[in-house]
């Protein structure tokens, strides 16, 4: 078999049995009416206020609660405890001592309250006494008995941890987010007022898109963006963002200015994450439209189409997709109304022109 002229090196004949076999449907490359869309890089940012600090409310010891972590990045529900925060308690003077002394004293007391009880006891047993005195007796001891507990649980605490209270304060996650960062690690002391995490509100995200300055004027005002991750083709699958209000922000060393859209609820994004957002500039222009299931996209991510040229003969022709929505993909170039492309079947044909799949 000689070789192909280079006119038709990506050209393919197919038999009309091949044609019938792959399936092929044609479709005319129609001329719409579309908007001008531009793709510049963003980030995706927490809404305005949304960003919470997490701080001490009292000096204390830092915990984990249980066996829970908290680690930069987790994403935490609204109520989900954080940390616990043991109070320190206030130093006196001698207070090892006096906490002694208060143990003795609740021996003495409780030794008085059980011979009081016993002497009421007798005495109502020999009938010379009342069962309320035998009562107050018994509770007068019981009394006496906490107190001893307290004191001596006092004690101990005094040998493990003497500047710990005996109460804990556990920190909530005040709504859904994000860990941001971690000011203070678990087990270190933090005084009133410490900042400790840091959340990033996930309920609402916004896109920052950078825009070039001389572009701001053309991109049309009020209309929708469409963000989809940094490395993603244009698809239909793209989010509709609505612009909104944001902090006038810019950077002066690349001449960009900086627009806000409001991500849906619900969008897969994580703050901090660049995307692709898709704008709209000026008035509708004619351009040509396809159906999206004629692109083809070969492994360097070039877009192609097959159009009919001749009798069962399909040429692929290079295109530059703009866009792709609900109608199909908007091309910026490489075809003209009219022409007759393979709408099913495209990547059947691709595979039978390069050998695949045999």
């Amino acid at each position: 078999m000689g070789k192909k002229p280079e006119s038709e090196i990506a050209r393919i004949t197919l038999t009309p049995e091949a044609e019938s076999r792959i399936g092929l449907v044609l479709a005319p490359a129609t001329l719409q009416a579309s908007p001008k869309a531009r793709t510049v890089g963003g980030d995706v940012v927490p809404s305005s206020g949304r960003s919470i600090m997490v701080v001490a409310p009292v000096a204390g010891r830092l915990a984990l609660p249980g066996t829970s972590t908290l680690t930069v990045g987790q994403a935490v529900k609204r109520g989900d405890a954080l940390l616990r925060l043991t109070p320190v308690a206030t130093v006196d003077r001698d207070l090892k001592a006096t906490a002694g002394r208060t143990v003795s004293v609740a021996e003495s007391r409780l030794g008085a309250m059980d011979a009081r009880l016993s002497r009421a006891e007798k005495l109502l047993a020999d009938g010379a006494g009342s069962a309320r005195a035998v009562e107050e007796a018994r509770a007068d001891r019981d009394t006496a008995k906490a107190e001893l507990d307290a004191a001596k649980s006092r004690v101990g605490m005094l040998d493990h941890s003497p500047l710990d209270s005996d109460v804990a304060v556990t920190l909530r996650a005040p709504e859904d987010g994000v860990v941001r960062s971690v000011s203070a690690l678990p087990s270190s002391m933090v005084p009133a007022g410490a900042p400790l995490l840091e959340l990033v509100g996930t309920g609402a995200l916004w896109v920052r898109a950078n825009v070039f300055v001389g572009d701001l004027r053309a991109i049309r005002h009020g209309a929708a963006a469409h963000v989809r991750p940094l490395t993603a083709k244009p698809s239909p699958a793209d989010l509709e963002a609505l612009p909104i209000e944001g902090p006038p922000t810019s950077d002066p060393l690349t001449t960009s200015f900086d627009l806000y859209y409001s991500l849906p609820k619900g969008a897969d994004f994580r703050p901090g994450e660049r995307v692709a957002v898709s704008l709209t500039y000026g008035d509708d222009v004619p351009s040509i439209h396809v159906p999206e299931s004629a692109i083809v996209r070969d492994v360097t991510g070039t877009a192609w189409v097959y159009q009919l040229v001749g009798e069962h003969a399909f040429e692929r022709r290079r295109v530059e997709v703009l866009r792709v929505d609900q109608e199909g993909a908007q091309l910026g170039r490489g075809l003209t109304a009219g022409a007759q492309i393979v709408a099913t079947g495209a990547v059947e044909l691709y595979g039978a022109e390069f050998g695949m799949g045999k």
